[in-house]
């Protein structure tokens, strides 16, 4: 859904007028964009900033900027007007926000998103005034540049103050709200914003304590602004780096867990049942209080990957799995007497590893054991003592650090909103030896005639259909507030990959199959 031009400008007028009430030499212009269309305003000039003094400069900053998809604030730019042969000087600031129309549903979401950027070019405007930066801002651009725990502080501030005053002007739940959004986005994937770097969710009770405190005040409309940037600014010092890096603690493995499509309930549980950590434990349980949603007990986590848990427990995680999936699939081949179900099984986890499951992987060792079946069974062998032992020499090639790696590349890959294919995996291996035995694998797979006419099927299919929407996020066992989208739409992983759409992920896998095909054959020919 497209905000509509009328309500943007009004938003916007109105955020405006209350910044200028309150630091009269600054002058924000919130610059109205579809998806991907920046530049074409940029380019053409219709931003609306040619009457400032420092339009030059935010010109500037506008074609640094123009490929920007999501709303963000890009800087200020700065004037400064030398007078009377030096002795004084006069001088305007000019914020400039890029405002995509396609991310909000409604006028809340977008105004919460307007505040929480204002408060980024406040931040700047706060540094500016620092002894040790006064010569060096003078005038000219100035480019917000954070470290992660600067940008993470500046998150947490940006949505109390952003959550105030929606409250204040009227939206009683906008902290709840606020929340509820900050907790979901650190449970499921979201590509459009690092959930590691809202750590509201730590802040809401103090957040919900100030603005209380705050109603009882009354203040008058004309001081909104400037009782909510004090109120953002106490509960600021109130959480230090030790804050930040207790939620990090919960945000970064949750995250990881997401990313490799693991649910809410899976990953809260993880949490608040196996972590060594107290604070992530608290974490994980204010996070199930505030989307409602119920941890899996201990019988659900069962052979599940759990980042909360010591790295050396999911590597023996990793050879029972291992084991598992072998015996599994002999059973099954003993009874076809065919090798093929250790093939099934081996492109099942090449399919898994387009969502960076690495826990349990062997496609290798499971290949090279069909191929020993199938042999064995046509040279009258054993064919069970021939796939054992070819999958016992090969299962642990890789080892389970290199597979670890790998699988931390896909998840990059995907949180990158890249889409990540078999072909796509097969290129992140290539220009690493220890990558050689998944690389091989993986082009097995893509050669495999049943696995190409298994693409075809799901391609036609989705061709045929109407194009999906993007999964909600896990079922809460009760109602919660509708959660803002103050900085960007959550996308989560679509089929085999992300942000590439289904039907050019399957071509994509098409096209790396008919090239590792004809490769085949030029080696055959040689």
């Amino acid at each position: 859904m497209t905000i509509k031009t009328d309500i943007l400008q009004q938003v916007c007028a109105i955020a405006q007028k209350q910044v200028q009430d309150m630091i009269p030499k600054l002058e924000l212009a919130f610059i109205p964009h579809e998806m991907g269309r920046l530049y074409e305003i940029v380019d053409l000039g219709e931003h609306g900033i040619s009457h400032h003094p420092a339009h030059k400069i935010g010109l500037n900053i506008l074609e640094k900027n123009k490929h920007r998809e999501l709303t963000s604030f890009l800087g200020l730019a700065i004037h400064q007007q030398i007078k009377w042969l030096g002795l004084a000087s006069n001088e305007t600031m000019l914020g400039l926000f890029n405002v995509n129309v396609n991310e909000f549903d409604t006028p809340k979401d977008l105004r919460r998103a307007v505040y929480h950027y204002i408060w980024h070019a406040l931040d700047l405007i706060d540094i500016r005034t620092r002894p040790e930066y006064a010569a060096k801002f003078r005038s000219g651009p100035m480019i917000p540049k954070r470290s992660p725990m600067n940008l993470a502080r500046l998150n947490l501030q940006a949505d109390v103050f952003s959550a105030v005053m929606a409250g204040l002007m009227g939206e009683e739940d906008s902290i709840d709200v606020l929340a509820a959004q900050r907790a979901l986005d650190s449970i499921r994937p979201v590509h459009a914003r690092r959930a590691e770097d809202y750590p509201f969710v730590i802040a809401m009770e103090s957040a919900k304590f100030g603005f209380e405190k705050l109603l009882e005040a009354k203040p008058q409309k004309h001081k909104f602004m400037p009782f909510a940037r004090q109120l953002a600014i106490e509960v600021g010092k109130t959480f230090d780096e030790t804050s930040i890096r207790q939620w990090w603690g919960f945000s970064e493995p949750a995250q990881d867990m997401a990313w490799r499509n693991q649910t809410g309930e899976i990953i809260l549980g993880s949490a608040v049942l196996s972590s060594e950590d107290s604070f992530v434990r608290a974490t994980g349980h204010l996070v199930c209080d505030i989307t409602g949603i119920e941890p899996a007990g201990n019988l659900l986590l069962i052979g599940k990957y759990n980042a909360f848990k010591p790295k050396e427990e999911n590597k023996l995680l990793h050879r029972e799995l291992m084991e598992k999936t072998f015996e599994e699939a002999m059973a099954l081949g003993l009874r076809e007497e065919s090798g093929r179900p250790l093939l099934l099984a081996a492109n099942k986890q090449n399919e898994g590893l387009t969502n960076g499951v690495i826990i349990g992987w062997c496609a290798n060792a499971l290949q090279a054991a069909a191929k020993a079946f199938d042999s064995a069974i046509s040279s009258g062998r054993s064919p069970v003592q021939a796939a054992k032992l070819e999958f016992e020499g090969t299962k642990d090639v890789p080892q389970w650090e290199a597979l670890e790696k790998l699988g931390n590349k896909i998840v990059d890959e995907r949180r990158s909103g890249r889409a990540v294919t078999l072909g796509g995996i097969a290129d992140l291996c290539e220009n690493d030896k220890n990558f050689a035995p998944v690389m091989g694998a993986v082009v097995n797979t893509m050669k495999d005639p049943d696995y190409i006419k298994q693409l075809e099927a799901a391609n036609e299919f989705a061709l045929a259909k109407p194009a999906p929407t993007a999964p909600s996020a896990p079922t809460p066992k009760a109602p919660t507030p509708a959660a803002p989208v103050p900085s960007a739409p959550a996308f989560s992983a679509p089929g085999l990959g992300l942000g590439g759409g289904g039907n050019n992920a399957a071509a994509r896998q098409r096209f790396y199959a008919e090239q590792a095909r004809r490769k085949a054959e030029e080696e055959a020919q040689k």
